[in-house]
């Protein structure tokens, strides 16, 4: 999507091709996600009654609610991260939502884990621990990675104390924590003594910076969303049917039902790095389904070519679980799906942390 501009301006080829202009904003765009880097708050409205005058031709809006003008020195959230200036220096960190959902998430798989052993429980985390340290590793992340590592640790300890309610706390210990990873000289690792096997940590992750973008310091982001009105498409209706058809079976415990909405090669992929198919994308949907809290759906947007549609949707789990304790999942999924012959609607990707 390019931006409005009033005027055409030649740009440089080459390395210099992304440098800014001196005194102009900077647009940086994400899917339906932008930001707006200016240096006054004037010049943010100015820009923000700019871009709505272009998308307007094209059936989009800003979403209100999700948009705002704050100064640097405030910060703001854009994908997960928090993006702020403090003292003069602009240092970019997982948002505090972030961090929330994922130690929701990490206690949610170990309360599911109980009974299990620990290879499963290796088996579960570490493509979570991998995945979620991977794409906070180019910002300043290390003392949120040791929260996080503490807060696992604790999960763990207590995991180990509830499936040896009789054992004592140095027999847990021997048993479950030692020096498994043998590149590190630390005896605090929670691993499988049967395999070897161990539970990775995030703060082990090095922390690799990222690029910079070429450009000038900036005073006020505008942070916004923008809205595509497709509602009205014929094609949106009947894809927000089947995606509310798919939550009504999930939410009514018809797994055998839900599997039909599958084409038979589908696959899902409920953990980062982990895509399933066949059996294994049915016992995920299970685990899903065992915290016993409805699913919550919204078709944000879908693409069409031919038989084969994108679909954008937000989803939420909220509630107290089955086992008794409270839980927030939520994510935006990027899903495939495909008509079949007989003019039905089925999955080929089941993505549902696809923008998270």
């Amino acid at each position: 999507m390019d931006p409005p501009r009033s005027e055409t301006v030649d740009r440089p080829a080459g390395p210099k091709a992304a440098a800014a202009h001196r005194n102009s904003p900077v647009l940086i765009r994400y899917a339906d996600d932008l930001i707006a880097l200016c240096h006054s708050r004037q010049q943010a409205e100015h820009i923000k009654a700019q871009l709505a005058a272009w998308l307007a031709p094209r059936g989009l809006t800003f979403n209100e609610a999700k948009t705002s003008i704050v100064h640097l020195d405030e910060g703001f959230d854009f994908l997960g991260f928090n993006i702020r200036r403090y003292r003069g220096t602009l240092l970019i960190k997982p948002s505090k939502a972030a961090l929330r959902r994922i130690r929701e998430r990490l206690r949610a798989e170990m309360w599911s884990l109980r009974g299990t052993n620990a290879a499963a429980v290796i088996s579960r985390l570490n493509p979570i621990i991998r995945g979620w340290a991977a794409y906070y590793r180019s910002v300043v992340s290390s003392e949120e990675f040791n929260d996080l590592d503490h807060h696992l640790w604790q999960l763990t300890y207590k995991w180990a104390r509830r499936t040896h309610p009789n054992k004592p706390t140095r027999w847990i210990v021997r048993r479950y924590f030692g020096a498994f990873n043998t590149s590190r000289r630390d005896r605090w690792v929670f691993g499988d003594r049967d395999s070897g096997a161990y539970l990775l940590k995030f703060a082990r992750t090095r922390i690799v910076r990222h690029q910079m973008v070429t450009g000038t310091a900036c005073y006020a982001p505008i942070v916004m969303t923008i809205d595509h009105d497709d509602s009205t498409d014929p094609t949106h209706a009947e894809l927000s049917d089947f995606v509310t058809r798919w939550a009504q079976l999930f939410n009514d415990g018809d797994l055998a039902a839900l599997d039909q909405l599958y084409e038979p090669g589908a696959i899902s992929v409920p953990t980062a790095g982990q895509p399933m198919q066949g059996l294994a994308r049915s016992a995920a949907t299970a685990h899903l389904r065992s915290y016993g809290l409805p699913l919550q759906v919204d078709l944000r947007h879908c693409y069409v070519v031919g038989d084969i549609a994108l679909l954008i949707l937000d989803w939420s789990m909220t509630g107290t679980t089955a086992q008794g304790y409270p839980l927030d999942l939520h994510g935006s999924a990027t899903d495939i799906v495909r008509r079949n012959e007989q003019n039905r609607w089925r999955y080929v990707i089941d993505n549902p942390f696809g923008t998270a």
